[in-house]
């Protein structure tokens, strides 16, 4: 897929949460869009953290070869690094896999807890 093509897929996926209403009702911020291994698109952003259940903070949405969608919900934590310090690590706090568009606001609600649209 060409950078214009993914951008268009990710654009669809955030329209599908609820495109701007999504964004300012969320805090929704540092989109990122690309393909993973499998060259399949996919969208990241983050939320803050103290808005979610879990402390979920980062999501990723991956359109899959089924045409379904996956989404991972993670959670950033500190480990001990080698020189006495903290290193920002992300934990995986829940994963849905085979999601329908239609699926996909409601989904997001249920690991958050937060809303989509008003």
């Amino acid at each position: 897929m060409t950078r214009e093509e993914l951008k268009a897929v990710a654009e669809t996926m955030i329209a599908q949460l609820g495109g701007n209403k999504f964004v300012a009702m969320t805090g929704a911020k540092d989109f990122l869009f690309g393909a993973t291994e499998g060259n399949d698109p996919y969208v990241q952003f983050k939320i803050p953290a103290n808005f979610a259940k879990d402390n979920i903070s980062i999501i990723k949405i991956v359109l899959n070869q089924m045409d379904t969608y996956d989404v991972e919900y993670l959670k950033v934590g500190k480990k001990k690094n080698d020189f006495g310090g903290f290193s920002p690590v992300a934990e995986l706090v829940a994963k849905s896999e085979g999601i329908y568009c239609d699926m996909l606001a409601d989904d997001f609600k249920e690991k958050t807890g937060l809303e989509t649209n008003l």
